[in-house]
């Protein structure tokens, strides 16, 4: 995985136009065996609900001041799931990421959004990108039939902060993905939270949103560390009992974090 600059992870997503007509991501065929797991020793007991396939749609506002870089929060995304799927996607399916517009601080065009990717079978959501954002989306009751991964991009002067600074492989990607990306912030964030989603359905053995809230706490505690996807889930399909940890020297959630109820703020 790309090398990251750590900084306080709190994201500006947005979406490319194309993402915003709703299109599903097209799947890659695996490159090597499919990865399955099991949910580790330490696990708490919590129903499967999922389907086998794991979907994870976007929440990102294609209007307004943080729509300035929409385009490379999309394609971050886009390259997490490319990369995750020729690793054999997560659960023996490769995984689906579908985008759409979380409005501009409007809650009905956030609440139609959502209800759309529930519709649809979505099991995470990344975004959206703002404290004020996140706020309007939980008070939304159907927010609770998903996992949310969201950051805030927006600094303590309130514009736009800087966020990680990716190395030249993950922007040269995220340029390929869309070559409408100038502005390659906060790819790098919707990045990780795209790997850490797939991450915790696999270490769970269930893409269910209750199942990824709690393996997104178990791969940022304590494990064997692993630096990428492929490398998590090649340690979790020899050793499956063991537990890993996820580049834990970059990646963690803010006290506000609520694993009960998949809401989860990355810092």
């Amino acid at each position: 995985m790309p090398l990251l600059t750590k900084t306080r992870l709190i994201v500006l997503g947005t979406i490319a136009a194309l993402a915003l007509s709703g299109c599903t991501a097209e799947t890659v065929p695996s490159a090597s065996p499919s990865v399955s797991s099991s949910p580790s020793a330490t696990a708490a007991p919590i129903e499967a609900s999922g389907d086998g396939v794991l979907r994870i749609g976007t929440l990102f506002p294609a209007s307004g001041d943080l729509a300035s870089v929409q385009v490379a929060a999309a394609a971050g995304v886009e390259v997490a799931v490319r990369e995750i799927n020729q690793q054999g996607g997560v659960l023996g399916a490769p995984v689906e990421v579908l985008h759409r517009n979380s409005g501009d601080g409007k809650p009905e065009v956030m609440a139609a959004a959502l209800a759309d990717l529930i519709k649809r079978g979505v099991d995470v959501v990344v975004g959206p990108p703002s404290a004020a954002l996140a706020e309007i989306l939980r008070a939304d009751p159907e927010s609770a039939k998903v996992t949310i991964v969201t950051f805030d991009a927006v600094g303590a002067d309130g514009k736009i902060a800087e966020g990680w600074t990716a190395d030249a492989d993950l922007v040269a990607q995220l340029k390929m993905a869309d070559p409408a990306v100038t502005d390659t912030r906060f790819g790098a964030e919707a990045y990780e939270a795209t790997v850490l989603a797939a991450l915790a359905a696999l270490v769970r053995g269930d893409d269910g949103a209750r199942s990824i809230a709690a393996g997104l706490t178990e791969i940022t505690g304590d494990g064997i560390p692993c630096s990428s996807f492929g490398e998590c889930a090649d340690t979790l399909s020899t050793q499956p009992a063991v537990q890993v940890l996820y580049d834990g020297q970059r990646v963690e959630f803010a006290s506000e974090s609520e694993p009960e109820s998949g809401f989860f703020l990355l810092r």
